[in-house]
C-alpha cells in the first residue's frame, strides 16, 4: 500500500461563517463531523487510514470550535445542516458519505433530512436522540464549562472529569488531553452547538425518514449507547457495529478498528466502496 496522502488544510465560507477543513485523500467523499466540544483533531488518526484506502476525507471544524470562528446569532441545528451543505458546495462535492459522532451525528441526521440528495450514506456513532424532558434538562444545563483559576487547577479538574466521568478510566491520556484543550480552544463560549442540538425535536422523524444506507456505531460505555440501539432498531436493514470499550474517545483511540468498520460498511453498499 502506498503512503497515506498528505493532509491539507483550507478555509471555506458558509452561511455560519468561515470554516476550517482538514482534507486528506482522493476518491469518493467522506464528510466527518465531530463531537462537541472537540474539533477535527478527533479524526487526525482516522483520516490517513481512510485516505490510504481511496477516500477523500473532509473534516470541518464546526463553527465556533477548533479553528472555525463562532457563528452569529443563535443557530438552530437545521442552520448547521445548511451550513455543511454549503461547505460541500465550496469543496465541489455534490454528494458524500457523512459520518457524525455525538453532536456531529445529530448534524449529520439534520443534513440528511434537509438535503437528502447530498448524503449518499450515513455512519452515526452515538445518536443524540432524547425525549422532550431530557432535551429540556440538557438545554437548561448548557453553560461555559470552565472558571479560570490562577494556579491552573481548572485544567487538572477538567482532565480528571474527562478521564474518569466521561471515559471511565479507559483510553489514551492523549485523547483526554485533546478533549481538555479543545474545550479551552473553542471560541463558542456559549456552546451554541449544544443548545441547537438539545433544542432540536426532529431526531426521531429524521431517523424514521432515512432512505440512505446507515451504519450505527456504539460501545456499552458510551453515554448514548441505549439511544443508538433504539435508533438502529428504527431503521430496518441498517448496519450496527459495537466496540467493547472506547466511550466518547473511541474514534481517536481505536482509529484502525473504526476505519475498518466504516470501510466494510461501504463495501457492502453498492457504488460506495473506494475505487482502490
Amino acid at each position: 500500500m502506498s503512503a497515506p496522502p498528505a493532509e491539507r488544510r483550507r478555509y471555506v465560507d458558509g452561511p455560519l461563517g468561515q470554516t476550517h477543513v482538514r482534507e486528506a485523500g482522493t476518491g469518493p467523499a467522506l464528510l466527518l463531523l465531530h463531537q462537541t466540544p472537540w474539533y477535527s483533531v478527533q479524526y487526525r488518526h482516522v483520516q490517513p487510514l481512510l485516505a490510504a484506502a481511496g477516500l477523500r476525507t473532509l473534516a470541518p471544524d464546526t463553527p465556533g470550535f477548533g479553528f472555525s470562528p463562532p457563528p452569529p446569532g443563535a443557530p438552530a441545528l437545521d442552520d448547521y445542516a445548511d451550513h455543511f451543505a454549503a461547505v460541500l458546495d465550496a469543496l465541489q462535492v455534490q454528494a458524500a458519505v457523512v459520518a457524525g459522532h455525538h453532536t456531529g451525528a445529530g448534524m449529520a441526521l439534520a443534513l440528511a433530512q434537509r438535503h437528502p440528495s447530498r448524503v449518499r450514506a450515513l455512519v452515526l456513532h452515538g445518536v443524540p436522540m432524547y425525549d422532550a424532558g431530557e432535551r429540556r434538562r440538557k438545554h437548561a444545563a448548557v453553560a461555559p464549562r470552565t472558571v479560570l483559576e490562577p494556579d491552573g487547577s481548572h485544567l487538572s479538574r477538567q482532565f480528571a472529569m474527562v478521564r474518569h466521568t466521561y471515559q471511565h478510566g479507559v483510553g489514551s491520556l492523549e485523547g483526554v488531553q485533546w478533549s481538555v484543550l479543545a474545550a479551552a480552544l473553542a471560541e463558542d463560549r456559549e456552546l451554541k452547538a449544544y443548545k441547537a442540538l438539545f433544542a432540536w425535536d426532529g431526531a426521531e422523524a429524521a431517523i424514521g425518514g432515512l432512505r440512505q444506507p446507515v451504519l450505527f456505531v456504539s460501545s456499552p460505555d458510551d453515554g448514548l449507547h441505549e439511544a443508538t440501539l433504539q435508533a438502529h432498531a428504527m431503521v430496518p436493514g441498517s448496519g450496527y457495529v459495537e466496540f467493547d470499550w472506547g466511550a466518547s474517545h473511541l474514534i481517536y483511540d481505536r482509529p484502525r478498528e473504526w476505519a475498518d468498520a466504516v470501510l466494510a460498511f461501504l463495501r457492502e453498499c453498492a457504488g460506495l466502496a473506494p475505487a482502490r
